[in-house]
């Protein structure tokens, strides 16, 4: 369904209905993604001293809602592939493969056991996706979707995962073990382990200056290692953000954003590890994405809001918008080919009655073939 209507600042978009969704500029022509909708005036009343308040918010519009087949009972991250027009979701035994444009399901990767996340090489034309219960990482064929290895992670339970450009490597978060296994893409072979000893990784991100990171959310800090020695190098924490998962970077501004589950995005130097600033965010979000064209940082949040930062300079950081998406939509990607940004999520039962002394209430089941 294409929603093209421009939508007036306070206007909020409700998708109720299961899909995976593609959202584009509606009546601004500046590279930007999701739905946009009112400026998120909340944000501004609580901001740091590196907030200011957000301008009128431009108009954004739903392009797309794709129907997910699938059995699926969870899912995690998705990814989208610009240059062969792929959307992969990873949907616990198998990845979904979309056309990008259409939503058409094309394929499928199969063989998973939890899957978790997908990284592309495109230098080499293979993809992998991690597989964390059987601490697998299964290489594929972009063109024709063939498994091409299984990999046996060097940590347990790998979960994030992502290509670095300026290495051509593929680095893999163990969230159970606290080890980055690398990959060389060309042919799968382990180029070797950053060993942490500790915490539960998630998010993966990279300087173009020699430099990873990796949230460790179980100790609320960044971890930094060096990408040709793969030495670890320091922990920086986030705090008074805390369990952090989704991590960007701004090369050129010099920043990391940390998308943490207290309701705080943590903005972190990535050359000294400084704390720059917490601005408020959603509850619980599982990844973060930056348009380094449009400089805007999406933060997506279980609670079914993505909420939109624009960053005018290295230290002010913009609440641009708060939009309604649906509940689950943790995770998302942008084609930047196109200035979209996609998340998906099912539907859910009703909520389960609180564990006593649990500190959350259970999350409630999902509905199969509702995606």
């Amino acid at each position: 369904m294409n929603i093209r209507p421009a939508i007036r600042p306070a206007t909020r978009l409700n998708m109720r209905s299961r899909f995976a969704a593609r959202i584009s500029p509606a009546a601004f022509a500046a590279p930007a993604a999701f739905a946009a909708l009112a400026a998120f005036a909340a944000f501004a009343a609580l901001a740091a001293p590196a907030l200011r308040a957000a301008p009128a918010a431009p108009a954004f519009a739903i392009t797309a809602r794709f129907p997910v087949q699938t059995d699926a009972t969870s899912y995690d991250y998705l990814r989208a592939d610009p240059a062969t027009r792929r959307l992969y979701l990873t949907l616990n035994k198998t990845v979904a493969v979309l056309d990008l444009d259409t939503g058409k399901q094309v394929g499928e990767l199969t063989g998973l056991n939890r899957a978790h996340g997908v990284a592309i090489s495109p230098d080499t034309a293979h993809g992998f996706a991690t597989s964390g219960q059987d601490n697998k990482i299964l290489m594929f064929d972009t063109k024709t979707l063939a498994i091409i290895k299984t990999i046996d992670s060097t940590g347990s339970g790998p979960d994030g995962i992502e290509y670095d450009p300026a290495t051509k490597r593929i680095y893999v978060a163990n969230h159970g073990s606290g080890q980055v296994t690398v990959i060389d893409p060309a042919d799968g072979s382990v180029a070797g382990t950053v060993d942490f000893g500790e915490g539960a990784l998630e998010g993966i991100a990279f300087d173009g200056r020699g430099h990873g990171f990796v949230n460790a959310e179980n100790k609320s800090a960044v971890y930094v290692f060096d990408l040709a020695t793969l030495k670890p190098l320091a922990k920086w924490p986030v705090a008074p953000a805390e369990g952090g998962t989704g991590l960007a970077c701004d090369p050129a501004a010099h920043r990391l954003f940390s998308a943490c589950a207290n309701n705080k995005m943590a903005v972190l130097d990535s050359d000294t590890g400084k704390l720059i600033a917490t601005p408020p965010i959603n509850d619980d979000p599982d990844s973060i994405a930056y348009d380094p064209a449009a400089k805007r940082i999406y933060v997506p949040c279980v609670d079914g809001n993505l909420n939109i930062f624009q960053a005018q300079d290295a230290n002010t950081i913009i609440p641009l918008a708060t939009v309604a998406t649906k509940r689950g939509c943790r995770a998302v990607t942008l084609d930047a080919k196109t200035n979209n940004a996609l998340t998906y999520a099912p539907d859910f039962g009703p909520p389960p009655p609180p564990l006593k002394g649990a500190p959350k209430r259970p999350r409630p089941a999902l509905k199969t073939g509702t995606f």
